[in-house]
């Protein structure tokens, strides 16, 4: 819809503060077609400097590719809303409502596009909208990257031996024994419960983070 000057009453225009703009965007999302794991795409103006992070999680599978081009439109869109108007309109414009996105035609003979986002009925209608161009939202071209697949490797059982050492530091627990643990492959972290009763009541006690060496 194309709003000529005269159909304006009153307008005013501002602009957001440029330290609470939003300069970086991070997008948490699920990695589709690799190893389902949540991964971050991130998109940040050239002039952004130490301007506000924004972070974003959503539980959706997306590639990198679609990620990255829905955090780029989100920080293109944050920047073009920044400038904000409010202008009124006579009752014959009553049925604009929020979420109509207005073309305002300006003295120079240009249009801005608006997005209705508050309305105020009180005899002439008050309008507050933020400027949003189309261009926004059209399909960004970014190069499709092949998603990184980790073998699976299964976990396996580990050969666990308590060995009475001799103190060797001298700040040990006399009573307390060194436990080694061997397993190929090597699943990764053991945990080693222990309990004071015969069942039951198991606490952790350790977590062993490499596999010692084990032969003859």
């Amino acid at each position: 819809m194309l709003l000529r000057e005269e159909a304006v009453a009153a307008a005013v225009d501002t602009r957001a503060a440029g330290a609470e703009m939003t300069g970086r965007l991070r997008l948490t999302h699920i990695e589709a077609g690799g190893d389902y794991a949540a991964v971050t795409a991130e998109a940040v103006l050239q002039d952004a400097g130490q301007g506000h992070v924004s972070d974003s999680e959503m539980p959706i599978l997306l590639t990198r590719g679609e990620a990255q081009a829905v955090a780029g439109r989100w920080l293109a869109e944050a920047q073009v809303s920044k400038d904000m108007a409010r202008f009124a309109l006579p009752p014959s414009r009553s049925g604009l409502g929020p979420g109509d996105v207005l073309r305002v035609r300006q003295k120079d003979g240009a249009s801005q596009c608006w997005r209705i986002d508050r309305v105020e009925r009180a005899g002439a209608i008050l309008i507050e909208a933020v400027r949003v161009e189309a261009g926004v939202y059209l399909p960004a071209e970014i190069p499709a990257e092949d998603p990184a697949i980790r073998p699976f490797i299964a976990p396996v059982p580990v050969l666990p031996i308590m060995m009475d050492l001799p103190l060797m530091r001298g700040d040990e627990v006399p009573h307390a024994p060194y436990l080694a643990v061997a397993a190929r492959p090597w699943p990764g972290p053991v945990a080693a419960y222990m309990s004071v009763e015969q069942e039951g009541g198991f606490d952790l006690n350790l977590t062993l983070r490499k596999g010692a060496v084990v032969g003859r």
